[in-house]
């Protein structure tokens, strides 16, 4: 692999970004579960300009009640017992979806 000289282009950084969430996303696991989600989307908004409509998305998350203050890993062990990273995964992926993310497959 040789390095070239230079900063990564925007769209170099969107596809990294979007490559990593949808990977998290299908192996919530590997990458660190709902932390390593937030992180990505968090990263991910700002740099496509999404900060407000993820705010909002936050928002109505505490409104159905599938994201409280330990998160929507908290939300789910209410109801779930055991880790259950895959429904975690879901709830974020409804939000990526929605901004017409397109996925890589």
């Amino acid at each position: 692999m040789t390095a070239s000289s230079g900063p990564r282009s925007p769209s170099e950084i969107r596809d990294y970004l979007l490559d990593r969430l949808n990977q998290a996303l299908r192996r919530p696991g590997m990458f660190g579960g709902e932390m390593a989600l937030r992180l990505l989307l968090d990263h991910l908004v700002y740099a496509e300009r999404q900060d407000e409509a993820w705010a909002e998305e936050r928002q109505a998350m505490k409104s159905r009640g599938t994201f409280i203050p330990t998160g929507v890993t908290g939300a789910f062990r209410a109801l779930v017992p055991g880790a259950y990273e895959c429904g975690v995964a879901s709830v974020y992926a409804e939000f990526v979806r929605a901004t017409a993310w397109p996925p890589p497959w």
